[in-house]
């Protein structure tokens, strides 16, 4: 799944690296950190490249799972030949699914890019656990402790990466754990977990579980972008649970435009069957639900389409997103991804266990229908391949790069830039922190400016901003050698930070951001103009992008910066 384009020394993926090499803390994934850190020292030209090939690596081991969860899955038991002459076309069918599972779009996409890769450790881990418990199943009721404490400890390391979707396995999970138990044994479900085996198994997961103090231990060595600030206690549950997140993205929190939304938002998950995948596939897939019921394996099914439910029910009605943001519901839909794929082996398999039945006893199938038959199949990876690629092409995206290298070279030396968003403060972190680039500018998130606990910290990595803290306010000069301000939108959190103190606040479009509290003669229209043109031919350009819309709200920053520059030369006549 690694695009070889990525092997440059100007990777595109620079935006949330940085997270994951623990520059600034994250909000709450330290097992995909710890690992990330590790393949970030990877001599793969730059760190940011490292945790690329991580997510490339994480897709590439979760098709693998895939594969096994699927033979397991229809493997008969036994070993008698009538049962083993099923394996070669059993064998086929798993390769195919696994590679259309693997080309699915959204999952290539995420394996891609450093965000991606905690969605797609999750995936990985999801199917480690399915694995284990398919295992588990069929050693019922010989089962021994070791079995159930490895599924416990899967459990946990997929609790310490994404826990919000790992909670949606848990009803079925349940469910599938009684009746497996109560139809296989007949005995009570207390006297298959003793007590003793319930206590190892909570210590192993609390032990797992303690990934989660990476969060005040890293926070408080390295406040560059602090989400909660977390070395207290208080601090550290609201930021494991995730609370900041819950009043953004959840229809609760926004329950009367939230209600509004919930059928553009099904008619964008029911679509994202057949975009992930295409029209035969989840033909296939619909198929492999009645080869489920066919074969007797109603407690995979259940398992499988309670997992799907759920999963549908909870981005239906939990996540709060707009239309730009269809990407990160994606990434929460990425369960769906595998559960369709296991779905469209059943009836791809059955298909051609079918097709290679002898019509006649005295006229055995030939023997190359086998193998026409698996080149035949490999036509729908093919399609899938061939369908996505476009999409998933991002050897020509370098605009998160671009973005914070432009910035860094409109600001004069000492500026202090206000960034406003994830995606002008991450790209300009990366450089300063990892690549060593202007270490004079001062970065901020203003968001971050108005929480009590935000201001110490900051003075403490950096003294000279204790003049932002200062009451009464001291008014920002607007000539050198005293720092310049600078900021991304002039109608946004920026201008609110400055009118809370009091402060009359004017600006100067200045290359691709905004001066703030500009000089009369600071501005230079030929040379703004000239920054703005060179910026969209080498990022903006149509000709040179992907269609891929995971890059859909950080075009409408990019947006701003010729808005803001059409207003003031309009205001200037």
């Amino acid at each position: 799944t690694l695009n070889p384009s990525l092997f440059r020394n100007d990777s595109p993926e620079t935006v949330t690296a940085c997270v994951t090499l623990g520059i600034s803390h994250p909000p709450g994934y330290p097992l995909h950190t710890l690992l990330g850190r590790l393949f970030s020292f990877l001599p793969l030209g730059n760190p940011a490249m490292g945790i690329n090939f991580f997510s490339s690596f994480l897709g590439s081991i979760g098709a693998c799972l895939f594969a096994a969860n699927a033979w397991l899955l229809l493997r008969p038991w036994g070993s008698d030949k009538k049962k083993e002459s099923h394996l070669p076309g059993l064998g086929i069918a798993c390769f195919i699914a696994s590679l259309c599972f693997a080309f699915s779009k959204n999952y290539w996409s995420a394996s891609l890019s450093s965000k991606g890769g905690i969605y797609i450790l999750q995936v990985l881990l999801e199917l480690a656990f399915l694995l284990r418990l398919q295992l588990w199943r069929r050693g019922i009721p010989n089962s021994r402790p070791r079995d159930l404490y490895l599924l416990v400890f899967l459990f946990g390391l997929g609790f310490v990466n994404h826990w919000p979707t790992l909670a949606l396995l848990i009803p079925p999970l349940v469910v599938f754990v009684l009746i497996a138990h109560y139809s296989s044994t007949r005995r009570s479900f207390g006297t298959i977990f003793a007590p003793q085996k319930g206590l190892v198994a909570f210590s192993l997961f609390l032990t797992v579980a303690s990934l989660y103090l990476f969060l005040p231990l890293r926070s408080h060595l390295n406040p560059g972008l602090n989400f909660g600030a977390p070395f207290t206690f208080g601090r550290f549950l609201h930021s494991l649970f995730r609370m900041d997140y819950s009043k953004v993205e959840t229809i609760g929190s926004h329950l009367s435009g939230g209600l509004t939304t919930l059928l553009e938002k099904w008619d964008y998950i029911s679509g994202h069957f057949v975009d992930e995948f295409n029209l035969p596939l989840v033909l296939f897939s619909l198929a492999g639900i009645f080869v489920f019921l066919w074969r007797g394996l109603r407690e995979k099914l259940l398992l499988l389409l309670l997992i799907l439910s759920t999963t549908l029910a909870a981005n239906l009605l939990y996540l709060q997103v707009n239309a730009i943001e269809s990407w990160h519901m994606d990434d929460h839909l990425l369960t769906i991804n595998w559960v369709t794929a296991l779905f469209a082996f059943g009836g791809l398999f059955s298909f051609m266990e079918w097709f290679l039945r002898p019509k006649l006893k005295a006229r055995p199938n030939p023997s190359w229908a086998l193998p026409a038959l698996a080149v035949l199949g490999l036509l729908l990876p093919l399609s899938l391949l061939g369908g996505h690629l476009k999409l998933n092409d991002q050897k020509r995206e370098f605009m998160f790069r671009g973005y914070g290298v432009e910035a860094l070279q409109c600001m004069d030396r000492g500026a202090l830039y206000f960034a406003e968003t994830d995606y002008d403060y991450f790209s300009i972190l990366f450089l300063k922190e990892v690549e060593n680039k202007r270490p004079d500018v001062h970065l901020l998130a203003v968001p971050f400016l108005n929480k009590d606990y935000e201001p110490p910290l900051l003075v403490r990595k950096d003294p000279e901003l204790s003049v932002l803290f200062a009451f009464p306010p001291v008014p920002p000069p607007s000539e050198p050698p005293h720092p310049v301000w600078y900021c991304a939108f002039p109608n946004g959190s920026f201008a609110a930070f400055c009118s809370r103190r009091g402060l009359p606040f004017t600006f100067q479009p200045a290359g691709i951001i905004c001066r703030a509290f500009p000089s009369r003669d600071s501005f230079s229209r030929e040379t703004t103009v000239r920054s703005l043109d060179d910026f969209w031919r080498r990022y903006l350009d149509p000709e040179n992008r992907s269609p891929n819309p995971i890059n859909g709200l950080f075009l409408e920053l990019c947006a701003h910066p010729y808005v803001n520059a059409a207003n003031y030369l309009k205001l200037r006549g």
